[in-house]
């Protein structure tokens, strides 16, 4: 491992000495300066180990530092005297000065709720922004050379050669054959004409009115230089910085103004005397750098403290601190602020003031704005404007175009329909209400005709007023909704959209038309009746064409909102009707039901009798109950109003009318209604259901109940709309048609279940549990297989529930009980005594009875 480490930095030294040998006159580029620092990474070399190791293969000064700023991902280094401290400690320039592809995000995370209302104080927070120099952009041409810089002098044309100059610590340069000249705080254009006029000597056609030959001087390497930036920033001292930077990028290495300092007075001093004041604001608000000076060797940067610190509040889109300079106005500050908000009330501004006693109100009117200067803790507030309209009219309901509407004080109702497009086809013309706000904000209604308003009637096309409100009703709002509905032989039935002039043909047309069973001939139309006490509903007798084609008895019988139409059956015409067979029959299913007086033995003949694996003593049939829950009128209203949107969209290919678009949407918003209280009722009725629990032999009967419809098979029935009846099949099967033998109705099922030659034992016995049938044993016999009664069993109430569901009870005759027969599958059933148990036996009658003769001869004794 240690030979490999080894290995690995012979070729990083071997790559850190190709890269100062080949570039001893340019500085690196990012890139280079990237690959470095990623391999020195790796290797885990320190930062102190970088730099000694670049400063022995020959790098730069301004190289080395140029690495190690990009290393550490700073622009700048405090100075120190320890080479390691140098490396490490940094103003907070950007992380990757010429990343251009990097997105410029703000980042305030770590200020305090006083530095995030500093204006200009998250810049120098921001880590996503740069302010570092530009380390290779072409030489400035008022760059000023100073000791340290390394100058390459390029002589182009007729003549062509390099020179390379050292400027030493005096300022001065040494040329090959020429001698020395001072260049030191000259100007990088002021050293080319030096120059031009030292080597002129030397080269032919250099310089002169017509030259052949040119020169021209840049830099090989930027020096470092050192700054003292003081007073109020984050980090003062002194720090070691590229001769590129500027008074910006210096204070961003500090770390920028404390919340103390001054943005808009730093001050530049150079050999003690002041060169400049910085005005960060100019950069900020405006992008000038006019003041961006380039730092020189030795420079001061104080940052002095604010003398004027003012506080914007309100409708303007800063609300923050801003320093403010003598002179300045509350004109300046709102600009500064970025100017109003839209919903700023412009006329005035309110500033509060401190006194030194108290503090103060001023009122600034708007034509002020420029005369009023500020003070260092005023706050000055922009109020917002009022929510209130000038000129507002709004139209609500059947207009074609509703909203708010501009008028003016000369504009009549009239002429604010006009300009929202008029009046909708269903418009309510015979009464619009006009809502007015009076002077005290109260609400009058006015009663408006919409007909007199269109014919110029003046006493109802007044002239409008701001925050007038229209109300136009349609006649879809004052109307129920209109329907019809089709009930008997047609296709469809239920409600269907009412329309005038609809006939019954027209509504039968809607239905799908006829059923092959319908009667042209016989159509009751069934009417509301109003206002009379004596009938109920109006009766109309009507025929049509069975081709549907028009009848002109037809057209005399226009249909009616409400109306009912009935179509009959043809006479004789019957329906088939069904009866099911399931279990262990020949053949299952459904079955029709061919005749009025068809019995459960024809049913089983014509399903092939019984199969050999029947219980035939089990076989019930099950039968509809007589007792339907009837549906409540909502839930048929909701059904019906279903219908009625499903046909109202069903009734255009092309898409919704206007009429069936406002109707769809009266009947969606009916259905919805409906549909919530429907659940907010169903909760209501969870919260109140009790459980019932109903005796043993219920219990019993309803699980062998559950247990025959969970084997039916192609009929789904609910336990609530069917009801079981017992039924004696193997008396059906020997004599049928007979007394025993039941006649059958619509929906019966029939059903033989499979023979089961178990019985079950439970109740008060000593173990509950089902054995084999015995045809020759006793209801006793099975009992005590199950190990008997218990003591507190009450055997004159044991019952036998047969696999029919059928309950045989035991019974009592003068002392002796007869116990009910055992069929297969049944299920024996021992009630247990309740009542509490009797403390009088024998044993006690005995004892009692001994105690009393004893007490009788002691007491005999006694009185002999």
């Amino acid at each position: 491992m240690k030979n490999c480490f080894k290995l690995s930095l012979v070729l990083f030294i071997g790559l850190l000495s190709y890269k100062a040998n080949s570039q001893a006159t340019t500085m690196p580029s990012d890139d280079q300066l990237n690959q470095i620092i990623m391999q020195a990474e790796q290797r885990g070399m320190s930062p102190a180990e970088l730099q000694a190791l670049a400063k022995s293969k020959g790098y730069s000064d301004a190289q080395i530092s140029a690495l190690m700023m990009k290393a550490n991902g700073l622009g700048g280094k405090k100075a120190n005297a320890n080479t390691s401290t140098n490396s490490t400690q940094a103003g907070n320039l950007a992380q990757a000065q010429n990343n251009t592809n990097q997105t410029i995000k703000k980042d305030s995370t770590g200020l305090t709720d006083e530095e995030k209302k500093i204006f200009g104080f998250e810049v120098f927070a921001n880590k996503a922004m740069s302010f570092s120099p530009n380390l290779t952009m072409a030489t400035p041409r008022n760059y000023v050379v100073g000791p340290g810089d390394d100058l390459i002098v390029q002589i182009y044309g007729i003549a062509q050669a390099t020179i390379n100059l050292k400027v030493s610590n005096e300022g001065k340069v040494v040329i090959p054959n020429v001698g020395l000249s001072h260049v030191g705080g000259l100007t990088i254009e002021a050293v080319k004409s030096l120059l031009t006029q030292k080597i002129g000597t030397r080269y032919a056609g250099l310089g002169g009115a017509n030259p052949s030959s040119y020169l021209q001087v840049t830099l090989a390497n930027v020096r470092t230089i050192k700054v003292n930036i003081v007073g109020d920033v984050k980090t003062p001292g002194t720090f070691q910085l590229p001769s590129y930077t500027t008074a910006f990028n210096a204070l961003y290495s500090a770390g920028g103004p404390t919340t103390k300092g001054s943005f808009r007075n730093i001050q530049l001093f150079r050999a003690g005397r002041l060169v400049t004041e910085v005005d960060l604001y100019d950069f900020l608000l405006k992008g000038k750098t006019d003041h961006n000076v380039r730092l020189e060797d030795g420079d001061v940067l104080l940052v002095p403290k604010y003398v004027n610190r003012v506080e914007i509040i309100g409708e303007v889109r800063r609300s923050l601190y801003f320093e403010t300079k003598a002179k300045e106005s509350v004109n300046d500050l709102i600009q500064m602020a970025n100017g109003f908000k839209e919903t700023a009330f412009k006329e005035n501004v309110t500033i509060q003031r401190y006194t030194g006693i108290d503090k103060t109100i001023l009122h600034i009117e708007s034509a002020n704005f420029s005369k009023t200067s500020l003070e260092d803790g005023d706050i000055i507030s922009v109020a917002k404007s009022l929510s209130t309209f000038q000129n507002r009219v709004q139209l609500i309901g059947a207009v074609v175009r509703p909203g708010d509407y501009e008028a003016s004080k000369i504009e009549r109702i009239a002429d604010v329909l006009k300009k929202a497009g008029g009046l909708k086809p269903d418009a309510f013309l015979g009464r619009a209400i006009l809502y007015r706000s009076g002077a005290d904000l109260s609400q009058l209604a006015l009663d408006i005709d919409l007909k007199k308003v269109l014919a110029g009637d003046l006493e109802h096309n007044i002239f409008v007023q701001k925050e007038d409100v229209l109300v136009v009703a349609s006649h879809f709002d004052m109307k129920e909704i209109y329907s019809v509905s089709i009930d008997g032989e047609v296709n469809q039935k239920g409600a269907f959209p009412y329309a005038a002039g609809m006939t019954i043909g027209d509504l039968i047309l809607k239905a799908k038309g006829l059923k092959q069973s319908a009667s042209g001939s016989y159509i009751e139309v069934v009417r509301r009746v109003k206002d009379s006490p004596t009938e109920l509903a109006k009766v109309i007798k009507a025929e049509i064409n069975p081709d549907l084609s028009i009848h002109e008895d037809e057209k005399k019988i226009a249909l009616e909102p409400f109306d009912q139409v009935f179509v009959r059956p043809s006479i004789g015409y019957k329906d088939f009707k069904y009866i099911y067979v399931q279990g262990e029959a020949s053949y299952t299913g459904k079955f029709v039901l061919d005749k009025f007086d068809l019995k459960v033995g024809d049913l089983l003949y014509r399903a092939g009798g019984v199969l050999p694996s029947a219980n035939v003593k089990g076989a019930l049939l099950i039968r509809r109950s007589l007792f339907f829950k009837p549906k409540r009128n909502v839930d048929e209203y909701l059904n019906r109003l279903k219908e009625l949107n499903q046909r109202n969209q069903d009734s255009t290919v092309s898409g919704l009318s206007e009429a069936n678009r406002i109707l769809a949407s009266q009947i969606r918003t009916q259905i919805f209604d409906i549909e919530k209280q429907n659940k907010i009722d169903s909760i209501a009725k969870a919260a109140t259901d009790v459980e019932i629990d109903f005796g043993d032999i219920e219990n019993i009967k309803t699980s062998i109940q559950k247990s025959v419809l969970k084997n039916l098979k192609d009929v789904n029935i609910s336990e609530s709309e069917y009801q079981f009846v017992s039924i004696d099949l193997e008396e059906i099967i020997k004599a049928p048609g007979e007394s025993g033998d039941l006649q059958l109705r619509e929906g019966d099922i029939l059903y033989i279940p499979t023979f089961d030659e178990t019985v079950s034992i439970s109740g008060d016995v000593l173990y509950p549990v089902s054995v084999k049938f015995d045809q020759s044993a006793s209801l006793k016999h099975f009992v005590d297989q199950a190990g008997g009664f218990n003591n507190t069993a009450l055997r004159k109430r044991s019952y036998v529930v047969t696999a029919n569901g059928s309950v045989l009870r035991t019974k009592s005759f003068m002392g002796f009980r007869f116990y009910p027969r055992v069929s297969p599958g049944s299920h024996v059933f021992v009630p247990k005594n309740t009542k509490p148990k009797s403390n009088f036996s024998i044993d006690r009658v005995l004892g009692l009875t001994s105690s009393l003769v004893t007490t009788y001869l002691l007491v005999t004794n006694l009185i002999k």
